[in-house]
């Protein structure tokens, strides 16, 4: 999973670089269905659509994942930045291309086995909060 989690902070990073900061990436793994995650993103789209989004995403993925890894993945989930889902977890944890834990959790009713936060952030312009190889659990 480290591995994995590593791949996640440098697409992660990389695609920020290029259209701007996430209000919000991360890995899920929903307690319904054990095994697969989901990954959530949130980001305000200036000049880019939710499909160029997706693009650039599954271009990065293809580029970075093995065919084992990708397999890990039931869904790609935009988010617009204002559902609460996204500023509750804003509200949890502010940080960028980072790695912080969840387990066990409920938010907004999503019921959540497993959760990385890559990146979190109210206003996704912020860039100095650079956090690199920091975990954290919370049971």
């Amino acid at each position: 999973m480290n591995k994995l989690i590593k791949k996640l902070v440098s697409i992660e990073t990389t695609i920020s670089q290029d259209i701007g900061g996430f209000n919000l990436f991360a890995l899920v793994e929903r307690e319904d269905i054990t095994g697969k995650y989901d990954l959530l993103v949130s980001i305000k789209l200036k000049k880019m659509s939710k499909n160029g989004l997706f693009r650039v995403i599954h271009e990065n993925f293809i580029e970075e994942m093995q065919d084992d890894e990708l397999l890990m993945f039931s869904r790609f989930v935009y988010l617009l930045p204002t559902e609460p889902f996204v500023q509750n977890i804003n509200s949890l944890v502010e940080m960028q291309h980072g790695n912080f834990e969840v387990r066990n959790t409920s938010i907004n009713g999503l019921q959540i086995k497993h959760a990385v936060i890559i990146s979190s952030s109210r206003d996704s312009q912020i860039q100095a909060m650079e956090i690199s190889n920091t975990s954290h659990i919370v049971k």
